[in-house]
């Protein structure tokens, strides 16, 4: 009996002693995963954080060229002949950046061309990306609210409507904004 006890003894004092190397490892390895998953984790949530900071910088532009295009005169008078002539933001045409000027917070101005306004969206000090800002131009049917090639005059004037558009490129995505608002001209 005596010797029976002693075995139980040892064998409890053999099960105390501590981890085995192979217990250590697959610890070390479920901590190590963990870790990975949140750095990829917070990688991902950067992302979008940089996603939606652009997307308000877009919506932002987008919202400031149709707050010009909703207060601004339509004409201007013509030095020449003292007539009114129609500013070219306001002249009904294909999707450009014609009319359109960016001057951003650094002091960067766009630059026009065919295919539009090309600015950076973002501050000077973080992630800028090149982004493209169109116009679309149109008379209104004033009875319809359809889009029309000419101009239809009612009581209150003819209706224009403008697009604008705002596309971008981030982490290989193309992205597009657009805005379109609606005004009486007289």
């Amino acid at each position: 009996m005596k010797r029976s006890n002693n075995v139980v003894a040892r064998l409890r004092r053999r099960t105390q002693r501590g981890f085995t190397l192979v217990e250590t490892m697959i610890a070390t390895m479920v901590f190590t995963m963990g870790i990975l998953g949140v750095y990829a984790m917070m990688l991902k949530s950067y992302e979008l954080v940089t996603l939606s900071r652009h997307r308000d910088n877009g919506r932002a532009l987008l919202l400031s060229f149709a707050d010009q295009f909703l207060r601004l005169q339509t004409t201007d008078a013509d030095p020449f002949t003292g007539l009114p002539a129609p500013r070219t933001f306001f002249i009904p045409s294909g999707p450009t950046g014609s009319g359109m000027s960016w001057t951003d917070t650094s002091g960067h101005a766009g630059t026009v061309d065919a295919q539009g306004l090309h600015v950076l969206l973002g501050e000077a000090g973080s992630s800028q990306i090149p982004a493209t800002i169109t116009r679309s131009v149109s008379f209104l049917d004033s009875t319809t609210g359809a889009t029309t090639g000419s101009v239809t005059a009612a009581a209150a004037g003819w209706l224009l409507q403008g697009t604008f558009t705002v596309t971008y490129d981030i982490n290989g995505r193309h992205q597009t904004q657009s805005l379109t608002v609606a005004r009486s001209v007289r």
